[in-house]
């Protein structure tokens, strides 16, 4: 697995809604295993009016697509890091393993 986290800066409500929809009809075309569903997850950082989607490393060609660039593996912990798209009992073990899904507010 690649390890390249991406990230679209400033992304409007509209494009965020793009995104999740694009998220959506991916994961709809049937070719998921249990591990895919942990990998594949996107997340979103709402701070001081600018909003940044982050794309999991499986990611990659969805990121591509709404011109997302290589960007850090975001730190977890803000309380506005919230998950957009994604398997919620998986892919925070998977991607911030000993994070506690109760500091997330799940």
């Amino acid at each position: 697995m690649q390890n390249t986290w991406r990230c679209v800066v400033d992304a409007d409500p509209k494009t965020t809604f793009a995104i999740c929809e694009a998220f959506l009809k991916h994961t709809q075309l049937g070719h998921y295993t249990p591990d895919r569903y942990a990998d594949d997850a996107i997340f979103t950082l709402s701070e001081a009016g600018l909003t940044k989607v982050y794309f999991s490393p499986t990611m990659g060609t969805l990121a591509t697509a709404f011109g997302a660039q290589p960007c850090a593996k975001p730190d977890p912990k803000p309380s506005a890091f919230a998950l957009l798209g994604g398997d919620e009992a998986r892919v925070w073990d998977r991607h911030f393993p000993g994070l506690s899904r109760e500091s997330k507010g799940a």
